[in-house]
């Protein structure tokens, strides 16, 4: 038994078996996000791109909605706390580009996420959980409405390379900008894949207005707003 758990361990840990534990943790991933949705009488499409030469690694399509994603994976007790990710995998898409407040110069994205699958060791098991983040989640970092000085200067360092460079240069992600799902079902919802109002609320209020107490949502504070999507975020993360 001793000698089972030391090469399942090694599995995981040493680097030439990298890949394999990657297409395994994808699978897992894979295999979470579909048994959700069909718990809740949906079905969500997955498709595996051959090369990320684009930044991503999945594309998520309900006919509604379509993602891309990009997955990282670490060691629960890995030192590894930033990732390199292509900034036209963050950068909104051209209908929403101005809405955030990005350059009118800056070349357009694909409006994608990142998620981080955190593995921790169990006795010949693996217990891996869910962080997710994308470009609106990255705002409210640098809003405040979540986080902290450290986080909002994270974010605040982020969006600034957002606004220059080509499609494909690479930006530092840090762990700090990302959000625990409590679940696979709400690392759906945090995705946008669900009919869930919640996303409307959020680009809704990310978008730069005028005044801090304009109304949104037809003629809804801006702070009932606020307080709305931070009790939807309190359930769906561990925030």
């Amino acid at each position: 038994m001793e000698q089972t758990d030391h090469r399942f361990r090694d599995f995981f840990y040493k680097p030439e078996n990298s890949t394999k534990r990657e297409a395994l943790l994808l699978n897992k991933l894979l295999y979470d996000v579909q048994l959700s949705s069909a718990l809740a009488g949906q079905y969500i499409k997955a498709y595996r791109t051959d090369v990320d030469d684009n930044g991503y690694d999945l594309i998520f399509d309900t006919e509604m909605v379509s993602r891309k994603i990009q997955v990282k994976s670490r060691m629960l007790d890995a030192t590894t706390t930033s990732w390199d990710i292509k900034r036209g995998l963050l950068r909104p898409e051209l209908s929403e580009s101005l809405k955030f407040g990005m350059s009118a110069n800056m070349e357009v994205g694909v409006s994608g996420g990142v998620i981080l699958q955190e593995v921790k060791m169990l006795l010949g098991d693996i217990e891996v959980s869910y962080h997710y983040t994308d470009l609106s989640i990255i705002r409210l970092f640098q809003l405040q409405i979540i986080g902290n000085g450290i986080s909002k200067r994270c974010a605040d360092k982020l969006i600034q390379q957002l606004n220059s460079g080509h499609f494909h240069d690479k930006v530092k992600l840090q762990k700090s900008l990302f959000l625990k799902a409590k679940s696979a079902t709400a690392l759906i919802e945090m995705m946008g894949l669900t009919s869930s109002f919640f996303h409307v609320q959020l680009k809704e209020l990310l978008y730069p207005r005028r005044h801090k107490t304009e109304t949104l949502l037809n003629d809804t504070p801006k702070e009932h707003v606020e307080k709305d999507i931070l009790t939807k975020l309190q359930n769906l993360c561990l925030i």
